[in-house]
C-alpha cells in the first residue's frame, strides 16, 4: 500500500486551518478589544450549533414534503432554484433565530462592535465541517476518507479474526483513497475559511439589528444566509465539479472580507468618536469644577477681607 504524502500533508494543513485560524483570531480580538471575551465566542459557537441541529432535524421532514410536491417534479431549472432557496430559507430561519437569541443573552456586551466579530468567530469555528455535513459540502467527506486511510491497520484487522480476503479488499479500498488527488485535501481548509467569513458577516448583521435597533438587518441576514446555503444546494444538484463550486464560494469569501473590513473601519471610527466625546465631556466637567473652586476661593477671600471692616464699624 502506497501512501500519498502530498494528500496527507494537505489534509493536515486543512485541519490546522480549520482549528487554528478561529483560535488565533479569537486571541487577537480579545487582546486588542477588551470588550469581547471567551463567553461571547462560546455563545456564538453554541448558537450556531443549536441552530444547525434544529435545521438538520427539520429539513429531513421538510425535504420529503418538497420532493413529493408536484411543484418540484421533473428537472426544471427553476424548480431546482426554488427548492434550493427554500432549503436555504429554512436554514436561515433556524440559525439566525438562534443567533439573535444568543446576542440577547449577552446584551450587556453588545455595545462594542468587537462583540459581533467574536460572536462570528465562535459560530465559524467548525462552520466548514458543519456545512459539509448539513449542506452538502465536500470538505468533511474528504477528511473522513483521509482518517479512514491514515488509521487503517491491516495487522490489527487480521488479529481481530477478519479473514485475509476481506482485509485485502479493505486495503484495495484504502489505496483508492490514497490515490485521491493531493489538492482535494485542501477542500476542508478552503471551506472553513469561506464559512468562517460568512458567519462573521451574518453576526455583524444581527449585531447591527440589536445595537442600532434596526430590524431590517435581521431581514438582510436571513436573505444573505438563504443565498449562501441555497447556492450550495443548487450547485450540488447541478453536479458541478468540486473546484468550480469552491471558486463560487471564493467569490463569497472575497465579498465577505470586503464587508468585514468596511464594518470594522466604520464602527472603529464611530467608537473612537464616542470615546472622544466622552473624554471631552469629562474634561469640560473638570474645568467647570475648577471654575467653581476658584469662585469659592475668591468668595472666601472677600469674606476674610470684609471681616475686619465689620469689626472696626462695631468698635466705632
Amino acid at each position: 500500500m502506497t501512501i500519498n504524502y502530498a494528500f496527507l500533508a494537505t489534509n493536515v494543513i486543512s485541519i490546522l486551518v480549520t482549528l487554528g485560524v478561529p483560535v488565533a483570531l479569537a486571541v487577537v480580538l480579545i487582546r486588542k478589544y477588551k470588550a469581547t471575551w471567551w463567553a461571547v465566542i462560546l455563545t456564538g459557537f453554541l448558537s450556531f450549533a443549536i441552530g444547525q441541529v434544529m435545521f438538520y432535524f427539520s429539513i429531513r421532514y421538510i425535504s420529503t414534503l418538497l420532493q413529493n410536491s408536484k411543484l418540484f417534479q421533473g428537472t426544471s431549472i427553476w424548480a431546482l432554484v426554488l427548492y434550493a432557496l427554500l432549503i436555504g430559507a429554512v436554514s436561515a430561519v433556524f440559525v439566525e433565530l438562534m443567533r439573535y437569541a444568543g446576542f440577547l443573552l449577552i446584551k450587556s456586551k453588545v455595545k462594542s462592535f468587537a462583540t459581533a466579530l467574536g460572536f462570528g468567530i465562535g459560530g465559524g469555528t467548525f462552520s466548514g465541517v458543519a456545512q459539509s455535513f448539513f449542506s452538502g459540502g465536500a470538505g468533511l467527506t474528504v477528511l473522513l476518507y483521509f482518517f479512514a486511510a491514515a488509521f487503517f491497520n491491516p495487522g490489527a484487522q487480521l488479529a481481530k479474526g477478519v479473514d485475509s480476503a476481506t482485509v485485502q479488499s479493505m486495503m484495495t479500498q484504502i489505496q483508492q483513497i490514497w490515490n485521491i488527488p493531493w489538492h482535494y485535501g485542501l477542500v476542508l481548509g478552503a471551506e472553513s475559511l469561506i464559512f468562517l467569513s460568512v458567519e462573521i458577516v451574518l453576526a455583524m448583521f444581527i449585531w447591527k439589528a440589536i445595537s442600532y435597533e434596526q430590524g431590517i438587518w435581521v431581514v438582510v441576514a436571513v436573505l444573505y444566509h438563504t443565498l449562501v446555503i441555497g447556492t450550495i444546494y443548487f450547485l450540488n444538484m447541478l453536479g458541478w465539479k468540486l473546484w468550480l463550486m469552491e471558486a463560487v464560494f471564493a467569490a463569497f469569501l472575497a465579498f465577505n472580507v470586503y464587508l468585514i473590513y468596511r464594518f470594522w473601519k466604520e464602527e472603529s471610527e464611530i467608537e473612537a468618536d464616542e470615546e472622544f466625546l466622552e473624554e471631552d465631556a469629562l474634561e469640560d466637567g473638570e474645568e467647570d469644577d475648577e471654575v467653581v473652586e476658584v469662585v469659592v476661593e475668591v468668595e472666601e477671600m472677600d469674606d476674610k477681607d470684609s471681616a475686619p471692616e465689620d469689626g472696626e464699624k462695631e468698635q466705632k
